[in-house]
Formats: C-alpha cells, structure tokens, sequence
C-alpha cells in the first residue's frame, strides 16, 4: 500500500507549488519531488520512517505548526503550458488550493514570464534549473532564487578550460532563447575581460519547442564547418540538443576529426549521440556528503509511490496539460529505482529547493510568525537567509538569489571495468574552483582525436584547408584565418597562404584550397590578355593585402 497520501491542505497549511517539464524531459523530475515530500514527512508520519528510513535534511527546532502540501504542475517544455500551470497555481483555477510559494523551473525561457508572474502575485520562486545570467537581475526579477548556480559561473569554468589548455578558438553554438543566449554572452564576456573576446565566435541556432526543424540544424551544422576551429560547444537543453546533435552526427563531426564540448544541458547520458569517448561537458557540483542518503531513499522506492493512482490524485498529476502517458519523456518503472543512474545533474537541486522553503517557513514559525503570515515578503525575506546542508551540498544565497558552486569537466572515457553497455563511462577529470577561479586536474583527459593528457592534441589547433594560422611573431594567436581572395592553402599549421601563379586562379574566392585553370571564355586575343592581367592584379593585391582585423570564425 501507498503510504504518501495525507489529508487535502487546510487553512492553516502552506501550499508549496513544485513544477518542470515532468512530462517532455524526465520524470525523475516528478519522482524527485515526491522524494522530496516523502523525506520532509518523515519528521511527523513515523510509518515513513519505518519504511524509507530517517529525514535526510536537519530541521532545527522543528516547529509543531509547520504544514507543507505540495502541488505538482508541468510546463511540458512549452511557454505557453506552462504560463497557464502557474496561473492556475497562484489564482487556485485548478481545483486546487493557491500556492504560496514556488518551486521551479527548467527552462529559463519558461521561468522568465512565470517569475514575472510570481512578482505580481508576490509568490517567491525558488528554481532548480533555470540558469541564465538574466535571471539574477534583481530589478527585473525580485522574487527569483535558484539553487542551482548560474550561468556566469559556468561561463568562467569555460573560459578557465580554455586558458588551462590553452585552446586558440571555440565556435560556440546556441539555441536561441534564453539559456543559450546568456551563457554565450556570458563566455564573451570572460574572454573579452582578457581582451581576446576574438577567440569565441557565436553561431545562433532557432529555438523549436515543439516540431524541431531539422533543416535549420543541418544549415547551422554546415556553417560551423567553415569557421576555422575544429573546437565547439555546445550550449542548449537536451531537448534542442538532441535533434542537433543528430545533425552533428550526420556531418561527421562525433568523430576523431573535432572537439565536441557541452553545457551542462547537453551530458552525455542525456544526449546518447554524444556519449563517445572524448566528449566533455561542464556540470556544477551536484551531490555533497548527504547524496548517498538520497540514494538510499531512491532505491526504496516504487513506481507505485510515483505513478500510483492515489498519489497522482493527491499531487495535482491529473490534472497536468499533459498526461505522464501521452508525454514524451514516459513514466518511472521499478526498474528506475533499481540503482541512482537515473538521477541527473537537477534532481538534487530541485530536492533541496523544496527543502528551502521548508528551512525558511519552520524559521519564521520559531520567530513567532503565525502560518497564516508567511507569505509574500516575509517569506521572501527569510530564504534570503537559509543556509542548510542538502543533498547538493551547502545552500546559501547572495543578494541575487544566486548560489556559487565549483564546475567539474566531466569526461567520457574508456570504462576499464567493462560492466557497462555503453563500454563508456564519465569521469570527472578536473575542477574549476568559483571561491579561487583555479582549475585543478585529477586525472588525464580522453579526447575526441585519440590522444590523452592533459595537452591540447596538436590535431585540434591544426587548420582546415583554406585557412592560415598565425603561429609566427612575439605573441601568436594560433587563430586560424581565411585566405584572401586569389591564395591558396592545404591547411594545418601553414603560416601563410600562397598566391595562385600567373594563369591560374583560386578556386573560390575566399578560403580557397587549390589553383584551377582559367577557364576558357573567348578565344580572342585581346579578352585573354585582359584576364591574365586581372588574375596577376588579384595575386598581387592579395600578397600586399594586411592581416585581417578579426577572426574568420566570428559568426
């Protein structure tokens, strides 16, 4: 028998609203959050105890008064389902009780319009997985906190990968929304702090939340190929990542030839394409020394306790837009709990953003507030000034609702102990502190070419055919540029393109790779000594020509 469901929320009950796209990327998101209720009950409903173990999370001076019901909702990975969930979750439209306060959501192009939303409410909104740089303006977004770290500091672990190893250039490809837009500008901006914004060029991919267009990925995969660096990143959310990577595939870019890297939306075990030896991806530190007690609690659980009918009428989940059977991220199976390999990077984030305003609402209540009064801007007030130990670690806020963590460069590498399918396994090979800004390496790095250590293989600073690279003078970029017109190059580690002799022309007008034959266009005399003539001009222009002012790469 389920043992989850209490009695409906009453007057003198917090109503604590939990959302995400429980329905379109993963419904270990809704198993989470029920993990989450389960845990906090265990603190009055012995029963729990009995069967899912003691509280995980430490709640001093628990309060005899403190009563949370939870309410789950899905955006379903779309703006428009997800707007209308928050509105019937602040106004009680759903049948359901008025949520004071909020957990979530994913998408930061979703959590945008709902925290201004939560503002006109005054409901505080306290996300998992929105990580855009946006969000931590506190004069467009006052009542938005996230515990997971934003993306200006994942921007500084990429741009400290890059200094570590001294990469010349990235092509950086992002959707274009919210998330991918601030990280790109984010990395822009650490690279132009050190005056070599030049060595990160941006190719804008369009945002599809539903019917990806897979023409657009191809024709943004084939402009990449042109830019010169044979290093990408990726920064979109799995579910723009996936149809791109496809397309990535399709190009024969996952292969030894290029340096795949990814946000850390675009993990290995969520994008299968990627899962290839040599792939990195960036991921903030998730799992602190109370993790393993989260795993104890997740192996005990069943789809029944998720997915039970019950438990679905208890939480709101039938009355989700879209139902756990139609969506298109499935539902949870015995199998799910089987082991942890399910749980990703969000889920202790979202476990301990409930906890947070579990933290805050027992505060007030030992500070005398009565349960009626905690709402609005004196809640708001008090999870500025949480500070707990959760699964994910220590949660704090600055006074941008914002949490530091420290990034791992997480690696896929051979898996030497050959249990798993895969025959691949993530490593974490290094950190980039966000308290000293110092990256430390644990272990060799696999790359995508084949080599391995901790030096950049000399195979991903060559240049593609048509392409110079500046490897001469006092302080070389190891940039690649683009012939000009009427010079040739066979790319590599050439220094320079060489004009087309006298007769000859390039075979395209810029980033050219061999000299072809002019063709023949009139047999008279005169008209073929014009075009000799023009073809020297060309090749003297293009040898008197100065060095190009930015980058071939810049998008």
């Amino acid at each position: 028998a389920c043992l989850l469901v209490s009695a409906a929320a009453s007057d003198d009950t917090f109503v604590l609203g939990i959302y995400g796209p429980m329905t379109s990327i993963s419904t270990t998101f809704l198993a989470t959050s029920i993990a989450f209720d389960i845990d906090f009950r265990k603190n009055f409903d012995t029963s729990l105890v009995d069967r899912y173990g003691p509280p995980i999370v430490t709640m001093p001076n628990l309060h005899s008064a403190l009563n949370v019901s939870i309410q789950l909702g899905t955006s379903n990975s779309d703006t428009e389902v997800g707007m209308r969930m928050a509105l019937d979750m602040f106004q009680g439209l759903n049948g359901q009780a008025a949520v004071q306060g909020l957990v979530g959501g994913y998408h930061s192009a979703i959590s945008m319009p709902i925290t201004q939303l939560a503002t006109q409410f005054k409901v505080p909104q306290v996300s998992w997985g929105s990580t855009s740089p946006k969000l931590s303006n506190k004069a467009a977004y006052p009542w938005f906190l996230r515990t997971i770290p934003p993306d200006s500091i994942q921007a500084k672990a990429m741009w400290g990968f890059m200094s570590y190893f001294k990469v010349p250039a990235v092509t950086f490809a992002y959707a274009q929304e919210s998330y991918g837009e601030g990280l790109f500008q984010a990395i822009i901006d650490e690279a132009s702090a050190s005056n070599e914004g030049f060595r990160i060029a941006g190719v804008g991919v369009q945002y599809f939340p539903s019917n990806y267009d897979m023409s657009e990925a191809r024709a943004k995969v084939a402009r990449i190929k042109t830019m010169g660096s044979r290093m990408v990143m990726l920064s979109m959310a799995s579910d723009q990542g996936k149809p791109f990577s496809q397309a990535l595939d399709e190009a024969g870019m996952v292969s030894a030839a290029w340096q795949l890297m990814g946000s850390e939306a675009m993990q290995a075990g969520t994008v299968p394409i990627l899962n290839k030896v040599g792939y990195i991806f960036f991921t903030p530190m998730s799992r602190g020394p109370l993790f393993s007690n989260f795993e104890d609690l997740w192996k005990k659980l069943t789809s029944e306790d998720i997915n039970g009918a019950s438990v679905r009428s208890y939480y709101n989940v039938d009355n989700f837009a879209v139902s756990l059977e139609n969506g298109s991220a499935g539902m949870v199976s015995d199998s799910t709990f089987s082991d942890i390999s399910a749980v990703g990077l969000e889920e202790p984030f979202l476990f301990d953003s409930g906890y947070t305003f579990v933290q805050a609402i027992n505060s007030l209540l030992n500070q005398g507030t009565p349960l009626t009064d905690i709402k609005g801007q004196v809640l708001l007030d008090a999870i500025y000034n949480v500070s707990f130990e959760g699964i994910s670690g220590q949660v704090a806020f600055d006074n941008q609702g914002d949490r530091a963590a420290s990034y791992y460069f997480s690696n896929v590498q051979p898996d030497t102990s050959r249990r798993l399918s895969t025959g691949t396994a993530v490593r974490l090979a290094g950190t980039y502190s966000a308290a000293t800004g110092v990256v430390a390496m644990d272990m060799d790095m696999h790359w995508m070419t084949g080599s391995v250590g901790n030096d950049l293989p000399d195979a991903l600073v060559s240049c593609e055919p048509g392409f110079w690279m500046d490897s001469e003078g006092a302080n070389p970029t190891l940039m690649c540029y683009e012939c000009e017109p009427g010079t040739i190059s066979t790319g590599g580690t050439v220094s320079r393109c060489d004009a087309c002799d006298a007769g000859k022309m390039a075979n395209v007008g810029r980033g050219a790779t061999q000299c072809i034959d002019w063709p023949l266009v009139t047999s008279a005399p005169k008209a073929r000594a014009r075009i000799a003539r023009s073809a020297s001009q060309a090749t003297i222009r293009a040898l008197t020509l100065p060095l190009p002012a930015t980058s071939a790469r810049r998008a």
